[in-house]
């Protein structure tokens, strides 16, 4: 009889993981199975699944990976860092309201703060990365926004990093943009040596963004964490709003906070446990 995996459905705004928690016990998990549990008819369904480890650094808590519905790994996930906080506070293995994670591209603080019914968590992201071959982007230097050609022509885009490459696009209004077909384009860019996820942004005034977003190897999602703090900077930057914002999505809202241009990007949202099992 082969043995079973205990996960965690856990979700933020409607942007939704497979928590498995690899403390513990080792885990190795195929790209292939990944994909076939991502699968929303025929397996747990989600956005990402979320495998979190020991640390390699002494001085940090824990160690999170991150792997997109097709079974591709990512560097970073806002919305993802809110839930693996909350998950291992409830499963015992730490009791510490701030905790440091590791990742692929760096360092990520998590402070987790109680709550009646849907906890709170707030995310310090690092400082955004504006420079192309950081990015990494078309490999040459540069910085800002910048043009790139699409099947339907010219199309103005703001490179950035926060861990992971997003593409965010200034929109009027983003009920009326074709989300799923230039996404799935401009994540695909040759342009972007990683691929991306692309952000289409609409300022709704100085304190408040409308977004909808594209997340490389998954579609469209309800939220993405670090797609808002994309958006975010890269409106900040270009002075179109303020050091606070709040970033409205389909699935609902963060609270973002960024005062410098070297400092932590704070992100504050929901996390939810939604139920627990073994495949």
């Amino acid at each position: 009889m082969r043995e079973k995996l205990k996960f965690h459905k856990m979700q933020s705004l409607g942007n939704d993981f497979m928590v498995v928690e690899s403390i513990t016990k080792e885990i190795s998990l195929k790209p292939s199975q990944i994909k076939a549990w991502a699968n929303r008819s025929r397996g747990v369904g989600f956005d990402q699944l979320l495998l979190i480890e020991p640390p390699t650094d002494p001085e940090v808590d824990f160690r999170y990976r991150i792997f997109n519905a097709d079974g591709s790994e990512a560097e970073q996930c806002g919305n993802g860092s809110r839930c693996v906080a909350l998950l291992v506070n409830k499963l015992g293995l730490s009791h510490k309201e701030t905790l440091k994670w590791q990742t692929t591209r760096g360092l990520t603080k998590t402070v987790l703060y109680p709550a009646n019914r849907e906890v709170t968590v707030e995310t310090h992201m690092q400082p955004p990365l504006i420079e192309w071959p950081e990015i990494p982007f078309d490999q040459r230097d540069g910085r800002g926004q910048t043009e790139i050609e699409v099947s339907s022509g010219g199309m103005s885009v703001f490179p950035i990093s926060i861990g992971n490459p997003h593409a965010v696009i200034f929109v009027n209004n983003v009920s009326e943009e074709d989300v799923v077909g230039i996404g799935e384009e401009i994540s695909h860019h040759s342009k972007f040596a990683n691929k991306t996820n692309v952000e289409f942004c609409q300022i709704v005034n100085e304190r408040e963004i409308a977004l909808r977003i594209y997340e490389r190897g998954v579609g469209e999602t309800a939220a993405c964490g670090s797609g808002a703090a994309a958006a975010f900077a890269a409106s900040k930057i270009l002075e179109k709003v303020t050091s606070q914002v709040r970033v409205k999505m389909p699935g609902g809202e963060l609270s973002l906070d960024w005062e410098e241009a070297d400092s932590e990007l704070k992100v504050v949202g929901p996390a939810t446990l939604v139920f627990s099992g073994e495949i």
